[in-house]
């Protein structure tokens, strides 16, 4: 859980750092990091549960952490949307002659083809500019995360040797006993 707490944050932060040019390798490798960090994240916590509470609470653990993450991350994705939309809006009110209503109804694929060329870098950057607090938001609630993995008891799940042999003395003693019968 620790590394899902550090590796999602840093992944999300790195994310904060491109720009329009940054190369395809940044981004697919920020991108990578922040994904790790997140998938980590969603297996972990079920683990967690998993070992820490009593067989009876089990299902009802599992049942609160999948719907908090389920839940967060519907919540989120309208903030996200909120942050971005407001910080593009106000960002593309600045450039003076742009049909602000155009472009915000215009999908950011097709900017190069509707966006006058004279206003094209300045729209460009401040979708960048709006992305990038976008992502802002996305690295502040990973790194909050790290708040409820310092509450979790730590549990070593891994199997000892010593219990990994015995069932298989086990059944061979009961197959030897049953063969003496």
């Amino acid at each position: 859980m620790f590394f899902a707490a550090v590796v999602a944050p840093i992944g999300a932060g790195l994310l904060t750092t491109l720009h329009p040019d940054s190369g395809h390798s940044r981004w697919i490798a920020y991108q990578f990091l922040y994904g790790i960090g997140l998938g980590a994240s969603v297996q972990s916590a079920l683990l967690a549960a998993q070992a820490t509470l009593p067989l009876s609470d089990v299902a009802i653990g599992t049942a609160i952490i999948n719907f908090s993450q389920q839940f967060g991350g519907a919540l989120f994705v309208s903030v996200g949307e909120n942050v971005f939309l407001n910080n593009l809006a106000s960002g593309l009110k600045t450039i003076p002659g742009l049909d602000v209503t155009s472009v915000l109804n215009t999908g950011a694929t097709e900017l190069r083809d509707t966006v006058p060329a004279q206003y094209l870098e300045k729209v460009v950057s401040t979708y960048n500019d709006a992305l990038m607090k976008t992502m802002t938001v996305a690295a502040a609630m990973s790194a909050l995360s790290i708040l409820g993995v310092v509450c979790v008891e730590w549990k070593d799940i891994r199997k000892k040797q010593k219990d990994v042999e015995r069932p298989v003395q086990d059944v061979e003693k009961a197959v030897g006993d049953a063969g003496n019968a």
